[in-house]
């Protein structure tokens, strides 16, 4: 249900519906989505959306609309058989009345004829596209990419843009402690020794960067929700927690998310920042992205300051922040509108109506964990699903579309209507057999393709 806060305060976990990282303080009068986590507070709501118009039934709609929209890619063996097999047919009849009119047995016309047909028998056209499907999936499966349908890996392969989700995407979706600013005459150390005490005790997400092993809890520990913690270390009373706990502290107008470490009185101590990390390996598949001509998005939910820090840190080329998953799924549509084919990769439900409007949806499978068995972004990405797709790629299928098949059966019915001897039924049949294995063993290669 989406709601309003009538009663209470607290830190909320929003990330699942706007993308944000770290959780957000709330009070009286926020309104609240289908899809948020409240992390620490008792609140009493006001449900403000009746039943199917909440944020994920409208996020279903938004699904439904864009998968109805889209075209589904056809097949090349399906779209030449719609004129192969008659032209076939014609060829024969052609051959069995030209061989006649020259004078020939209508026994040495038949045999023509019948050459034609068993030599134009379209067995390998029909097993190549299959063949290579198998073959490609398969040793994509082996690196960790599963796609959902065969449609999805000629849609992958013929991509301009790619837009990136950021929380749980491109970084790892859990906060972590960036930088540490003595405000009073502390020492680094000290100032992170007081936060770690503060810390042990604590639930939220931003204490978990803080805890030490070889810290003792605070004492007397109260945890305020919406606001931070208080707590005794070596008999000393202290708050730890955002602006609103700490409002004499400074702000600083940077990338990362401040908590304040104070006196009781709240002299301010310390300031602690906060970022979510990036993947690892991110930077490295955003340059490979780039070397392969495909250009670079990062949509997120997020704080401009925030996006751009990241995409200047990866090298994405182009940031749309605050946006909402109808705008993400808007700037899909307008780069689809422009001639652009769009790839959408993230991993939570702000991303569903982007990937289900991309060309290609690809959802992360090692990205953030939801209870429910099928993740949204899972339901909704049309295309590909790519667990790994960080050091990892599509299978190149190029070399084993159906086309070069379409060159052989031709040059082998130009034979055949020429009555060359070694184009009966029989040697035919070969032939036939012949170019099938071929069109295999072809398709078999990509077995061999391993990540990079």
């Amino acid at each position: 249900m989406d709601g309003e806060i009538l009663e209470g305060e607290g830190s909320l976990d929003e990330s699942p519906v706007t993308g944000e990282a770290l959780p957000q303080p709330r009070g009286k009068g926020a309104k609240l989505l289908a899809g948020t986590l409240n992390l620490d507070a008792v609140l009493r709501l006001r449900v403000t959306a009746p039943p199917g118009e909440s944020f994920l039934d409208r996020m279903a709609r938004l699904i439904e609309q864009a998968q109805a929209a889209k075209p589904r890619v056809q097949k090349l063996a399906d779209r030449v058989s719609a004129w192969f097999v008659p032209m076939v047919l014609g060829i024969a009849a052609l051959t069995f009345a030209g061989w006649l009119l020259h004078g020939a047995p209508v026994s040495t016309a038949l045999i023509d004829a019948v050459s034609v047909l068993v030599i134009a028998c379209p067995c390998a056209l029909g097993l190549a596209t299959p063949a290579a499907i198998l073959a490609g999936t398969g040793a994509a499966a082996k690196a960790g990419i599963l796609f959902r349908d065969a449609d999805a890996i000629e849609a992958a392969a013929k991509i301009d843009v790619l837009a990136f989700d950021k929380t749980g995407t491109l970084t790892t979706g859990s906060p972590s402690l960036a930088e540490i600013r003595p405000l009073a005459d502390l020492t680094e150390e000290r100032l992170r020794a007081i936060a770690a005490a503060l810390a042990a005790r604590d639930t939220h997400p931003l204490s978990l960067p803080l805890r030490q092993d070889n810290v003792a809890p605070a004492t007397a520990f109260k945890a305020l929700p919406g606001q931070g913690v208080q707590g005794e270390v070596d008999g000393v009373a202290y708050l730890f927690g955002s602006s609103r706990l700490v409002p004499r502290a400074p702000a600083p107008s940077d990338a990362l998310t401040w908590s304040y470490l104070a006196l009781a009185d709240g002299t301010p101590l310390g300031a602690f920042g906060f970022t979510d990390t990036p993947r690892p390996d991110a930077a490295q598949a955003v340059a490979r992205l780039h070397a392969m001509g495909i250009k670079t998005l990062l949509l997120t939910g997020d704080r401009a300051a925030v996006a751009q820090a990241l995409a200047k840190s990866l090298g994405i080329e182009r940031v749309e922040a605050e946006t909402t998953p109808e705008q993400k799924r808007d700037i899909i549509v307008n780069l689809q509108s422009q001639g652009q084919r769009v790839a959408m990769l993230g991993d939570g439900i702000n991303d569903a109506a982007a990937l289900a409007a991309a060309d290609a949806g690809m959802a992360m499978g090692q990205g953030r964990m939801w209870r429910s068995r099928r993740p949204p972004s899972r339901c909704c990405a049309p295309r590909p699903l790519w667990p790994g797709f960080f050091g990892s790629g599509p299978p190149d299928l190029a070399d084993s579309a159906p086309g070069p098949v379409l060159g052989v059966i031709l040059q082998r019915i130009g034979a055949a209507c020429g009555g060359v001897r070694a184009a009966q039924p029989g040697a035919g049949g070969a032939a036939m057999a012949a170019s099938s294995l071929c069109v295999l063993g072809n398709a078999l290669r990509l077995r061999q393709w391993r990540a990079s």
